[in-house]
């Protein structure tokens, strides 16, 4: 309908502009016609611009749909700061429900998926890691969380993705270590109450095939064909949010864990999946917007846990901050 309006008015406004130029030519005309004609021209200008479809009317459309997103942000955020701080101080005892994301910042730096982050990580109480796994260009598995930042960090110059040899003669920062699947499978099989997530890698059965042990791996995979391959090889998966829309087939393959980014994730949908058995991780990806303890406080009937750069399971937790 809106379509068929704003052919209408292009059309009447193109008709109002000829009439428009006509009665320049004609003084007659003009003296009598142009400054209704201009009106003319403008109201139907303006409403082809404005109605659903036109430029002003699709700018009017995403200004509606953020605003209608931050309020519902708004109100999915709204806690009673007593009952939240008791559940979240409750909650933090329990270290399942805390993964360190990229192996945990060390020294102030996030993503470094390095040796001496999972050292940290470990003392400070997390057992459940996550490391971002990429292929080097003789087809190594390898902790990084991608290419680019990696030659970064570790100011690499050459070609990407380099060599296993080229990846491990490098320090990230010039300070901590890269790990390889050799120096990941001897770090977990040292601490045997530690668990592995894995990030970025899709294929469950090579990538379990080659760790220490497949009891304490849980995979985000992001495809179908992922999932069903974890469920065929024995391997925990945890479905990301594209796929935890599904909620059907999050059944239908028996998935229990997702993971989903904090702020923007449907409410309802979290919701009915947490009713439904599936413990959501939520990890943070804006700050800005949500930060660790802030998480913690509005996790309660959404999400089962949190990916966390870094936590203290000491300190308590005030939710009217």
């Amino acid at each position: 309908m809106f379509y068929y309006l704003q052919i209408f008015a292009l059309i009447a406004a193109i008709l109002s502009l000829l009439l428009l130029l006509t009665s320049a030519i004609s003084k007659s005309l003009r003296a009598k016609f142009k400054p209704r004609i201009l009106s003319l021209f403008l109201i139907l200008l303006l409403a082809f611009l404005c109605l659903p479809g036109g430029i002003l009317g699709k700018a009017i459309e995403k200004h509606v749909a953020r605003y209608e997103k931050k309020a519902a942000q708004k109100e999915f955020l709204r806690v009673d700061a007593t009952r939240a701080s008791a559940k979240a101080n409750d909650f933090k005892k329990d270290k399942s429900r805390f993964i360190a994301h990229g192996g945990g910042a060390i020294e102030g730096k996030l993503y470094t998926n390095s040796l001496e982050a999972l050292n940290s990580g470990y003392d400070k109480g997390f057992r459940l890691f996550e490391l971002d796994i990429s292929r080097t260009l003789d087809g190594e598995f390898v902790a990084v969380h991608d290419w680019e930042q990696w030659s970064q960090m570790s100011g690499y110059k050459g070609a990407l993705p380099p060599r296993l040899a080229e990846f491990k003669s490098r320090k990230i920062y010039n300070s901590f270590t890269p790990l390889d699947m050799k120096g990941i499978n001897e770090w977990f099989a040292s601490r045997p109450d530690a668990v592995l997530i894995t990030d970025k890698i899709n294929s469950p059965r090579e990538f379990s095939e080659r760790f220490v042990d497949k009891n304490r791996l849980m995979m985000e995979l992001f495809s179908w064909e992922a999932i069903a391959e974890a469920r065929t090889h024995g391997v925990t998966a945890m479905a990301t949010d594209k796929l935890l829309v599904d909620v059907d087939k999050i059944k239908e393959f028996g998935v229990s864990y997702g993971v989903a980014d904090f702020v923007p994730f449907n409410k309802a949908l979290a919701k009915k999946l947490s009713e439904s058995g599936v413990k959501i991780y939520a990890f943070l990806l804006d700050k800005n917007a949500a930060d660790e303890n802030f998480a913690l406080c509005h996790l309660d009937g959404y999400f089962y846990g949190i990916y966390a750069d870094d936590f203290d399971f000491a300190a308590q937790i005030d939710c009217a901050k």
